[in-house]
């Protein structure tokens, strides 16, 4: 389950999607429509956080019995139906367009941010699965080198990972893509070496 709703406590500090081109300034989620800048995305406006508002405190309730791990899919996937994306350029439907500190922080690290604040440092994996498995040089070359918050990083390549996978990009296998079926999926997962 990848998270994207804010189920705030109290002393949390709402996050959102930095206005455009203005760094880190933030925006409360409460200010109105019109006032937003253009790339303002409160967190609540995307189809994961619809999602994650079903789950309510539940998902915290089941990060914390083991059930279920939270992990980071990106703050809003670069989603192409969403009317604003967290984008220096408004980019759609590629995420090999995160190629900088500002989209990186955007999209990724303002994620994990608020998945630690939610759920707690103890409970966050420290795990991304890139949208769609696409990804930038500069992520895995400059962006999670040099920060801490996260442990490894998963594409959509469709094979199994060994001792020498780069942990920026571990393959992962996707539904539809690489199985279909509880059958296909047993006799990938015994294909394993």
């Amino acid at each position: 389950m990848f998270i994207g709703y804010p189920h705030f406590k109290a002393g949390h500090k709402p996050l959102q999607c930095a206005p455009r081109f203005q760094g880190t300034e933030q925006m409360s989620p409460a200010a109105p429509v019109k006032d937003r800048p253009r790339g303002f995305v409160p967190i609540g406006g995307t189809p994961v956080a619809r999602a994650i508002r079903r789950l309510n405190a539940g998902g915290v309730h089941a990060a914390e019995s083991g059930l279920i791990e939270i992990g980071n899919h990106s703050w809003d996937h670069l989603h192409p139906t969403l009317p604003n994306v967290c984008h220096s350029r408004d980019a759609r439907n590629d995420f090999s367009q995160v190629d900088n500190a500002v989209d990186a922080g955007m999209q990724i690290q303002q994620a994990e941010d608020f998945i630690r604040q939610t759920i707690g440092d103890d409970l966050a994996t420290g795990l991304f699965a890139y949208p769609d498995g696409k990804t930038h040089r500069y992520l895995l070359t400059k962006f999670f080198p040099g920060q801490t918050s996260n442990r490894a990083a998963f594409t959509t390549g469709g094979q199994h990972a060994g001792p020498e996978t780069d942990r920026w990009l571990i393959p992962r296998y996707v539904c539809g893509n690489h199985w279909n079926s509880t059958d296909a999926l047993v006799q990938l997962l015994q294909s394993s070496p």
